[in-house]
């Protein structure tokens, strides 16, 4: 091999290590202008790959059209690579029961390194008064 062909495989395997490590930058108002409803938060960790991959950062709530409660939820993945995070939204009543619903399913997001995302749901029926949100390490791929 010439010193050609070793410059060029050298720029190509580089090309290839940097395809796993996205990442994402992010710029928004520094003063927003909208009023919010920010949640209290109680984590509990069982999961420390879900806690890296999406750490919670702010919860915000507000009522939909027909008395519907809405949560949007801002993870951000402090990792340093990208990671498939599976989360799902319970809903409860005003008295803390579960409120059985084919909407409480598991779905799957992707997040790179860096990123920010927004996990957002209405309640099924204005019954639901509370929410509790599940994330754990992708099972789905």
């Amino acid at each position: 091999m010439n010193v050609k062909s070793i410059a060029v495989l050298s720029v190509l395997s580089l090309s290839l290590v940097g395809i796993g490590c996205k990442a994402v930058n992010t710029t928004e108002r520094a003063n927003p202008t909208y009023d919010v409803d920010n949640v209290k938060m109680k984590n509990v960790v069982r999961d420390g790959y879900a806690r890296d991959y999406a750490k919670v950062l702010e919860i915000r709530q507000a009522t939909a059209p027909g008395d519907f409660l809405k949560i949007q939820v801002e993870v951000q993945n402090n990792n340093l690579r990208p990671g498939n995070i599976d989360y799902k939204f319970e809903w409860l009543d005003e008295q803390g029961m579960i409120i059985n619903t084919p909407t409480s399913t598991w779905k799957t997001m992707q997040i790179l390194k860096g990123e920010t995302k927004s996990l957002d749901a209405v309640a099924p029926t204005p019954m639901a008064k509370d929410f509790r949100l599940k994330l754990e390490r992708s099972r789905r791929g």
